[in-house]
């Protein structure tokens, strides 16, 4: 069960930049630098524009939790429909030992490893609420992806990645079912 609530960009009473003027842009000693917030909001921009998928809520695991359903009225959901929604993930810095003590939100954060190394990171964007499922529907993949790293300056060590959505193949995304992934073997343990 899940209950349905959707802003378009015509209800939106803010406009759409959200690293103008934000807590997190203006703070001293910032980590994320405006172009990768920029990306944040170019996948917000991209997941309001797609008519295919909204957020919602379900109530599971005695919980409320927010994800992404498919639209009720659209007869199918296509690979196309969900083009341009991307998993946008942050590398926090090496120097970041505490997660919640640097000020981030732990239930956002989660260990990848590339390049022999292991390395945390914060997942933003609409693809964040992607709940996980053991029979997932969708997929992206960070594996053989590469992350961006900033060339100067004292964060080098700050990367990003942008992966796409894709539907699983051979899974059907019924009207209003919710679109998960597969997050690893280990998840939930």
């Amino acid at each position: 069960m899940y209950v349905e609530f959707i802003l378009t960009c015509a209800q939106a009473s803010y406009p759409l930049t959200p690293y103008r003027n934000t807590h997190q842009t203006n703070k001293k000693g910032n980590i994320v630098p405006k172009e990768w917030l920029k990306l944040i909001e170019k996948s917000f921009v991209s997941f309001i524009s797609k008519s295919s998928c909204h957020l919602g809520t379900k109530t599971e695991f005695d919980k409320s939790q927010i994800g992404l359903f498919r639209v009720t009225q659209a007869d199918s959901i296509t690979i196309s429909d969900i083009e341009g929604i991307e998993f946008v993930g942050f590398a926090l810095p090496n120097s970041v030992q505490d997660v919640a003590e640097a000020g981030f939100e732990p239930s956002f954060t989660f260990e990848l490893h590339t390049h022999g190394r292991e390395i945390t990171l914060i997942g933003l964007g609409p693809a964040r609420t992607i709940n996980h499922s053991c029979n997932a529907n969708v997929c992206w993949d960070f594996e053989n992806k590469g992350l961006t790293y900033l060339t100067d300056g004292p964060l080098k060590d700050i990367g990003y990645i942008a992966c796409p959505i894709k539907q699983e193949e051979g899974m059907i995304i019924r009207p209003g079912q919710e679109l998960t992934a597969f997050y690893s073997e280990y998840f939930g343990e």
